[in-house]
C-alpha cells in the first residue's frame, strides 16, 4: 500500500487504475488545529490561542498547520518538543505568514549556520532531488562540513535522504 497526499488539482494516469482509491481530507476544524499544534491528545492550555491563530491564518491546512508549528519552535515561541509544546509568551504577538513558501523561506533564513540556508537555498536551485556531490560543486563548504550542514537541514525536517546514496529530496514539488 502507498499512501501519498497531493493538491486536489494533481492529476495522474494511475489515478484511474482500479486499485486507486483517493480519500478526500478537509480542513483541519479548531478541535483538530488544537490537537495539530499540541502534537498530544491532552495540549498544554496556554496553546489554545495559538490554535486559534494558526486555525484563522492556515484555514485548517494540516500542511502549512505543521509548518506553522514548527516555524513557532524554531523561533522559540514554542518550546518543548512534538507532544508536548508549550507557549513561552503571549499568544497576541505570533507573527503568521501568509503562504506555506514564506513560512518554509523564514525556516530557512532563521537556520543557525549561514552555511545552512546557503545550502538549502542552493540545493533548492539545482532541483526537488539532488545529490550532495552536485552540491558540493555549487557551493564553497569545507568537505567534512557539507555532510554535517546536510544531516542538520534533515534534522529540521527542510531535507530527507532518498535512500539513495548521497542523494536528497526537499520535498517541495
Amino acid at each position: 500500500m502507498v499512501v501519498t497526499n497531493f493538491r486536489p488539482e494533481f492529476h495522474a494516469a494511475w489515478m484511474g487504475r482500479s486499485y486507486y482509491r483517493q480519500l478526500a481530507l478537509s480542513p483541519l476544524d479548531g478541535h483538530g488545529c488544537r490537537l495539530d499544534v499540541g502534537g498530544t491528545a491532552r495540549p498544554d492550555p496556554s496553546l489554545g490561542p495559538v490554535a486559534e491563530q494558526l486555525l484563522t491564518r492556515t484555514a485548517g491546512n494540516p500542511f502549512f498547520v505543521e509548518e506553522m508549528v514548527r516555524s513557532l519552535s524554531d523561533e522559540g515561541t514554542l518550546i518543548g518538543f512534538p507532544g508536548a509544546y508549550r507557549l513561552s509568551g503571549a499568544a497576541t504577538t505570533l507573527r503568521v505568514p501568509a503562504t506555506v513558501q514564506a513560512v518554509l523561506a523564514a525556516r530557512i533564513d532563521r537556520l543557525g549556520q549561514r552555511a545552512q540556508g546557503r545550502s538549502c537555498k542552493s540545493a533548492a536551485v539545482i532541483g526537488r532531488v539532488f545529490g550532495e556531490a552536485v552540491l558540493r560543486q555549487v557551493v564553497d563548504h569545507p568537505e567534512a562540513n557539507l555532510g554535517a550542514t546536510l544531516d542538520a537541514l534533515c534534522s529540521a525536517e527542510l531535507l530527507q535522504a532518498t535512500g539513495n546514496e548521497g542523494e536528497f529530496d526537499s520535498g517541495i514539488r
